[in-house]
């Protein structure tokens, strides 16, 4: 039987997916309480700060591309969640009355189309646009009476509620590693590779550079993480089988423990510590050069160890298998984990430790969030 038959007729109380989302946010909601007290200690930013201050702009220009940092989520949050017709079909009206207004009201913000057109300027303009509208659809979707009931409809509330958070939170918690730590274990790291026989970094980067549009499918992956991540919850808005966790626990469960994570064993990264790509492919080659001990860095966040890209990733992959999903989107949900995974050292955002301390970090987080089977049996 489709273990998803029978999902809109679960109690409210009784949904498993519900209950986790739940959990999930109470977790984030007081590691946001914890992130507003360091704020105003002046120890971290403020969670949402990049955001409110564009909003405070009273720019039109500004809060445009504030919110176009976010389109491709919102849009996903709303067309990967089963909306009506009727609303997907405002959605489309209000998004062509938002491309004529950005593009006769917005200028700057309009792409390059001729003679040389930029495709990612183009996919961010059109996303941007798209955004707005589907997010009003989402809001007025989710503050209808008849959403309180309806099992898809609550567990929707709780995944826009955790995505918001999830995206004005992280980089306040982030900018707090930065001040708690001005020196960091890169060394370590960088003679752990040598030592065991993974310094491939510099090899894997000339092969991407020798392989046409690998380095732009690359970077592509590293930046449509939380796409990949976000479709799983969204998956299981329909429910989930007993023995899958649930994705938003699990993202909520990884993102606060690594956040932690990198309080013990602060690490940038090769990108951070060496600049251009030429100067740490150069000290990735010649490991055994550089000193062995702490050193001190710029203001950059120390998010090394466990890399939460690659991370996210693989719980993803896992998840998705588990879900009962067909063989081609579960080749395509790899096959971008593994480009993640390539991502992370070809951009110098990682060493290889910290993509293998993230294998058995996600696999004890997907563990620990696995509560539809009991952990005794009889």
């Amino acid at each position: 039987m489709d273990y998803r038959s029978g999902a809109h007729r679960l109690a409210p109380m009784s949904d498993p997916v519900a209950r986790d989302s739940r959990i999930a946010a109470a977790v984030f909601l007081v590691c946001a309480t914890g992130l507003l007290i360091g704020a105003a200690l002046g120890l971290n930013t403020w969670p949402g700060q990049a955001f409110i201050v564009a909003i405070g702009e009273t720019s039109a220009r500004d809060f445009f591309l504030a919110f176009q940092a976010y389109s491709l989520v919102l849009v996903l949050l709303f067309w990967c969640s089963a909306p009506k017709p009727h609303l997907q079909r405002a959605v489309m009206v209000g998004w062509a009355a938002m491309v004529a207004l950005a593009w006769f009201t917005l200028p700057e913000t309009r792409p390059a189309i001729w003679p040389q057109p930029r495709a990612y300027e183009i996919i961010l303009f059109l996303a941007g646009t798209l955004a707005i509208p589907s997010t009003i659809a989402t809001l007025v979707r989710l503050l209808r009476r008849e959403a309180r009931q309806d099992p898809l409809e609550i567990r929707l509330r709780w995944l826009a509620a955790l995505t918001l958070l999830f995206m004005l939170v992280p980089q306040s918690a982030l900018s707090l590693s930065a001040t708690l730590h001005p020196h960091t274990f890169d060394m370590h790291a960088l003679h752990w590779d040598r030592v065991a026989g993974l310094g491939f970094t510099p090899a894997l980067i000339a092969w991407i550079d020798s392989v046409p549009i690998l380095p732009q499918l690359v970077e592509m992956s590293y930046g449509i993480t939380p796409l990949v991540f976000l479709s799983v919850p969204l998956l299981q808005l329909r429910g989930k089988r007993p023995q899958v966790a649930s994705a938003l626990l699990v993202w909520v469960a990884m993102t606060t423990l690594a956040m932690l994570a990198y309080h013990f064993f602060p690490i940038t990264g090769p990108k951070y510590v060496y600049g251009s790509v030429g100067k740490f492919v150069a000290a990735l080659t010649h490991a055994d050069k550089s000193p062995l001990g702490l050193i001190q860095v710029a203001n950059y966040p120390r998010n090394g160890m466990p890399s939460m890209h690659f991370g996210w990733l693989l719980a993803a992959s896992i998840l998705w298998w588990q879900s009962g999903t067909r063989a081609w989107s579960r080749a395509l949900v790899i096959t971008m984990t593994v480009l993640t995974a390539m991502a992370t050292l070809y951009t110098g955002e990682h060493y290889a430790v910290d993509l293998v301390v993230a294998v058995p970090f996600v696999l004890a987080c997907m563990a620990i969030c696995t509560t539809g089977v009991p952990w005794r049996s009889g």
